[in-house]
């Protein structure tokens, strides 16, 4: 019904009008900017690189260029190798000593980068001279085994060696941010006299990491202004980089500190050939994609017009209508599914009207089978409660024939006056049974009373067949106070010894327990007679299930299942096996009141 509903309702046309004026435009416009923005993106990035890569290996270039051509004058400088052989011989220390000073002093003029000389001789002794002045005496080279590390380094690398200061002063300008290393000198024997080792100041970096940013001519100043800018060797070990006083830390360190992740910032690498340096720089998403999120912002105001334009149209085209349909959804939601006649009235929409006119029908079809169902159950009530009293009193009938109490009552005393003891015994026993099962059937008893009636009722049939078979009956302490209805237990009692023990002489048991489980009581009779053929036992149990297969044999059986159905309705189970004997067990709900 709701297939044909929707198959006759027609889309608006003046709505979908209004919807792809809204959405072509935008889809349009989106494609332009997002388009835009990655052709922004991409020459920033590429500019970006480019620029700082050349920019910095180009500086770099140079001033390792000036460096090197230092050390080549050291090499070939005649009077400086005879003074470093002379202190490395230890002769006249202190006048050597401060000649190589003034030579130190020379080659610090000549390049202003240069701010400290050492020679370290073989044995461990140092000398050195310096542009910058301190407070403090001490220096790191005072320090011995910093100073025996440092030569030992040297002298195992055998050319040039680059290493990051051991301490770093930021109060002084001057002050070494690195140092530049080679053996030096040759002795007869082909060996060192000690190595030459001069101090970079920060001023050999400037260029790179300070001149760049007001380089007016720079195509991205404001991009290299809040860069991080680090130089560190190929250990990582940081040589120089925008925060000196991270110099002879490790990348690491840097990055954790100043939080440099690749989610917020942009970052490069670049080896300078030279000098085997690692270039890294790391900057901000923010500025980098400045542009991008100016591009950003005029797409979010675009969709936002639009999206209001969209909104706006779909308010003006359906506000009209949704009263009415309002109306009809109060109508659907106030239906019963019991009132005759409920109809919701009908208006001028047409697409609307399909609508109510099918509800309408469906609000009919409802109340018509709300009223068939009604008038079936109430049927089905009565006939469900005039088979149960028909049941109830079939059984009374069956085994309870009121008019033979009061004649066994008489051939009682008849037994008693002529000395029959145990006849009048048997009579009592039987009296007994006749009075419990003619009043009250339909009635609940206590699980004890039960029990001794059925003992009596075994009695009497062992009596009757001399002793054919055997009993036990098995309880579980606590339930005797427990309640049962009466003669559910007995008709099966009696299947086992009527059908059970029908072509046996003697040897006949009949076990009967009885026990509690997860608020059921469950009651097993159990005999070991000949069994059900599989015919019947499939007849049995189809009878279990269904109730109205009743052939009209086995009636003790069918009258317990019917009760059962009638006392219990689904809140009981029944199962029963057959093989060598039989073993029928049902559950029920207890209920000890």
């Amino acid at each position: 019904m709701i297939k044909k509903v929707l198959q006759k309702i027609k889309l608006n046309s003046s709505l979908f009008i209004y919807i792809s004026l809204a959405l072509i435009p935008l889809i349009f416009v989106t494609a332009f900017v997002i388009r835009m923005t990655s052709s922004t993106l991409s020459e920033n990035s590429q500019a970006l690189i480019e620029y700082q890569s050349n920019h910095v290996v180009e500086i770099f270039n140079e001033e390792t260029d000036s460096l090197l051509e230092v050390f080549y004058s050291t090499i070939t400088d005649q009077q400086l190798s005879s003074l470093c052989t002379k202190f490395s011989h230890n002769q006249d220390v202190e006048y050597t000593s401060s000649l190589l000073k003034d030579r130190f002093n020379f080659y610090m003029n000549l390049n202003p980068t240069i701010s400290q000389c050492i020679f370290i001789s073989m044995d461990g002794r140092y000398t050195t001279a310096q542009h910058y002045r301190s407070n403090t005496s001490a220096t790191e080279w005072q320090d011995e085994e910093y100073r025996n590390s440092i030569l030992t380094k040297i002298t195992e690398n055998g050319g040039l060696t680059i290493f990051p200061a051991h301490k770093i002063n930021n109060s002084y300008s001057s002050f070494p941010v690195f140092y530049v290393g080679i053996p030096y000198g040759t002795n007869a024997a082909g060996s060192n006299f000690g190595v030459l080792i001069l101090g970079i100041q920060k001023s050999f970096f400037s260029s790179a990491f300070f001149e760049t940013k007001s380089d007016t001519d720079s195509k991205l100043p404001e991009i290299l202004q809040f860069a991080q800018l680090i130089l560190t060797d190929q250990d990582e070990m940081i040589i120089y980089a925008s925060d000196v006083s991270m110099i002879g830390y490790t990348l690491q360190n840097y990055t954790a500190r100043y939080s440099l992740s690749e989610a917020d910032y942009v970052k490069t690498k670049y080896n300078i050939e030279k000098t085997n340096w690692l270039f890294f720089s790391y900057s901000p998403k923010t500025i980098v994609f400045a542009s991008v999120e100016k591009a950003l912002k005029l797409l979010y105001i675009l969709i936002a017009i639009y999206a209001c334009f969209l909104i706006y149209a779909c308010i003006v085209i359906v506000s009209h209508q949704n009263r009415r349909i309002y109306m009809i959804a109060d109508g659907i939601q106030n239906f019963r599914g019991n009132e005759k006649g409920y109809h919701i009235p009908l208006f001028s929409n047409e697409y609307l009207n399909i609508i109510i006119t099918e509800f309408n029908l469906m609000a009919d079809r409802i109340s018509l089978l709300t009223e068939n169902l009604k008038s079936e159950q109430k049927k089905n009530q009565e006939e469900i409660n005039l088979r149960r009293k028909a049941e109830i009193k079939t059984l009374e009938a069956q085994i309870n024939p009121h008019f033979l109490y009061n004649t066994l009552d008489t051939i009682n005393w008849m037994a008693i006056i002529n000395g029959e003891m145990e006849i009048s015994t048997m009579l009592g026993i039987l009296g007994s049974l006749l009075r419990y099962s003619v009043t009250n059937i339909d009635s609940p008893v206590l699980i004890k009373a039960e029990i001794e009636w059925i003992k009596k009722y075994l009695f009497l049939q062992s009596k009757r067949f001399q002793n054919l078979f055997t009993y036990k009956i098995i309880i579980e302490p606590n339930i005797e106070n427990y309640t049962i209805y009466k003669m559910l237990i007995q008709p099966l009692v009696e299947n086992s010894i009527i059908h059970g023990f029908d072509h046996i002489k003697e040897g006949g048991f009949i076990l009967i327990e009885m026990w509690t489980a997860n608020s059921d009581l469950f009651i097993s009779i159990t005999d070991n007679g000949c069994g059900l053929s599989s015919d019947k036992l499939l007849q049995v149990q189809e009878l279990i299930s269904n109730p109205n297969t009743y052939t009209g044999e086995n009636i003790g059986f069918f009258n317990v299942v019917s009760r059962l159905h009638a006392y219990y309705k689904n809140q009981f189970h029944i199962e029963i096996t057959s093989g060598n004997g039989t073993k029928i067990t049902f559950s029920i709900p207890i209920d000890s009141n």
